[in-house]
């Protein structure tokens, strides 16, 4: 398997894609989850961590750079891809976890060179 990943997405039409695009190419999917608390929820209780965190922006009930900093708190090796149609690149400002924005709208081809970067550590 290429690898793990979760995906943090409020669009339930986003999740299906992702959920296709992804196990199309050998990724396992850790979870789906579509607000912020759920997703850190989540991720504290997978006993077997993600490789990837792929994770829109704007969330329901929070903003996904506040959960992406609560769950690099609980595990500072996380990794995390912002996919957002937000046109601004602070994101990459904040913590070192974030290893990376994806702009919406995007291609196959650029979803995956930006996950096949991220998990390599580019």
């Amino acid at each position: 398997m290429a690898g793990v990943i979760a995906v943090v997405e409020d669009e339930p039409e986003l999740q299906a894609l992702y959920r296709l695009m992804l196990a199309a190419r050998g990724y396992g999917i850790a979870y789906v989850s579509a607000s912020a608390d759920d997703a850190v929820d989540r991720y504290a209780r997978c006993a077997q961590k993600p490789d990837l965190v792929i994770m829109d922006r704007r969330l329901d009930g929070s903003s996904g750079l506040e959960a992406a900093q609560r769950i690099l708190a609980l595990h500072p090796e996380a990794r995390i891809l912002f996919a957002t149609a937000d046109a601004d690149q602070d994101l990459m400002q904040g913590p070192p976890g974030i290893v990376g924005v994806l702009q919406k709208p995007f291609s196959m081809e650029a979803m995956f060179g930006a996950i096949e970067r991220a998990l390599a550590g580019q």
